[in-house]
């Protein structure tokens, strides 16, 4: 190969291969948050009933604001609830699958 984005890797297979991880861990991220979303949504609903079910009717799951303006705004945020609502989980597994996917690439290990 004398041409092309392969020739700047020392092995070409390493694109595709780095590639598929990345996809894994994102697939993997997705999996994780829509079975916490689901586990979390079942126990709010058996716990607050209908007030709760008229709240998810009425607010968006994933981004729950109308807009981004407020949505890094530290102060809604708390670490105590954090912990409670066991979200570290989700936030745990990803951050090891992309650890994963960096050990992987630095030292190279085959599928």
């Amino acid at each position: 190969m004398t041409a092309g984005l392969l020739t700047m890797l020392s092995s070409p297979s390493d694109l595709p291969r780095t590639a598929v991880l990345w996809g894994f861990a994102v697939a993997s991220f997705g999996w994780i948050y829509t079975v916490t979303i689901r586990r979390e949504e079942e126990f709010l609903s058996k716990t607050y009933g209908e007030e709760f079910r008229n709240y998810i009717t009425a607010v968006p799951c994933i981004c729950p604001c109308a807009g981004l303006t407020g949505f890094f705004d530290t102060t809604a945020y708390s670490r105590e609830v954090f912990l409670k609502n066991k979200e570290w989980r989700g936030i745990s597994a990803a951050l090891a699958l992309v650890v994963f996917a960096g050990l992987r690439i630095k030292f190279k290990y085959g599928f």
